[in-house]
C-alpha cells in the first residue's frame, strides 16, 4: 500500500520543498565529498576547454566558417548548461530529472564524435535534416564492434526508459529501493537515495568523454597543456573509478 506524503499545514508546498532539497544536497555532499569534487574538476575543464576555443576562435579574422567547428561550439554550449543542471538535480534527489538531462548530454557527446569522424554531420545539422543523424547512426558510428553496440543499446534503453513516461520511468522517484516489500511515497518531496545516485549519477565520465572527442575537432584550437590535461584526469578519473567498483 502506498504512503501518502502529508503537507505541514504551517508551510507552504513550495517552502517545505526548498527547504527538503537543501537537506538533500547537505546529505548527498556528506555521503558523497568524492564523486562531487571529481564532477567540479571535470566540469572545470568543459569550460576552460569551451573558453579557450571560442578565445582561440576570436583571434582568427572574420567569422567562423566551418560548420564543423559551429556546430561543435552551439552543442558545447548546451552541454555545459545540460551539465550543471543535471548535478544541481542530483545533489537535490531529483534522480530520474537528472537521468533524463544525462541522457541528453550522452546524446550530445555521441554527436560530438560523429562530426569529428563525418564533418559532413554538420551540414545535416544546421538544415534540420536530423534523420540524418538520428541516435541509431551516432550510437553505431560510436561502438566498435557488434558486442559494443548491443551493449551500449542495453544502457541507452534503459536510461531512455527512465526519461520516458513509462512505468518505471514514473515511479523511479517514490520506490524505496532497499526496503522490501518495495515501498512507494507518493508525494511531492524528493527523497535522498545513496542506492540511486551511485547508481546513476554519471556526470563526470560523460564530462571527460565530451571532451576528448571535443579536442579531437578543435586540435589546432586546444593548447598541448590542456589537451595533456584532460588525458591526465581522465586516466585518474578511470583508475579510481575502477578501484571503487
Amino acid at each position: 500500500m502506498p504512503k501518502l506524503d502529508k503537507c505541514h499545514q504551517k508551510k507552504s508546498w513550495f517552502d517545505e520543498i526548498k527547504e527538503i532539497e537543501e537537506k538533500n544536497r547537505s546529505k548527498t555532499i556528506n555521503k558523497f565529498p568524492r564523486e562531487l569534487e571529481s564532477f567540479k574538476k571535470s566540469f572545470e575543464l568543459v569550460v576552460e576547454a569551451y573558453n579557450s576555443i571560442c578565445k582561440a576562435a576570436s583571434k582568427k579574422r572574420g567569422p567562423i566558417k566551418n560548420n564543423q567547428h559551429i556546430v561543435a561550439l552551439f552543442i558545447t554550449n548546451r552541454y555545459i548548461h545540460s551539465a550543471i543542471c543535471a548535478f544541481e538535480l542530483f545533489l537535490k534527489g531529483y534522480y530520474n530529472d537528472g537521468v533524463i538531462i544525462s541522457r541528453s548530454m550522452l546524446e550530445i557527446t555521441l554527436l560530438c564524435k560523429h562530426l569529428d569522424k563525418s564533418p559532413e554531420a554538420a551540414e545535416f545539422w544546421m538544415r534540420g535534416e536530423y534523420d540524418k543523424i538520428r541516435v541509431s547512426k551516432l550510437i553505431k558510428d560510436f561502438c566498435a564492434s557488434p558486442d559494443s553496440k548491443k551493449n551500449f543499446w542495453k544502457v541507452y534503453s534503459s536510461i531512455s526508459e527512465i526519461a520516458h513516461t513509462s512505468g518505471f520511468g514514473s515511479i523511479i522517484s517514490i520506490l524505496q529501493p532497499k526496503k522490501k516489500p518495495y515501498t512507494f511515497y507518493i508525494g511531492l518531496r524528493p527523497r535522498f537515495s545513496s542506492t540511486y545516485f551511485k547508481k546513476y549519477f554519471a556526470l563526470t565520465g560523460l564530462n571527460y568523454l565530451f571532451l576528448i572527442f571535443l579536442r579531437h575537432i578543435f586540435k589546432e584550437e586546444t593548447s598541448r597543456e590542456l589537451k595533456s590535461q584532460i588525458t591526465k584526469n581522465a586516466r585518474i578519473y578511470i583508475s579510481n573509478s575502477s578501484r571503487h567498483l
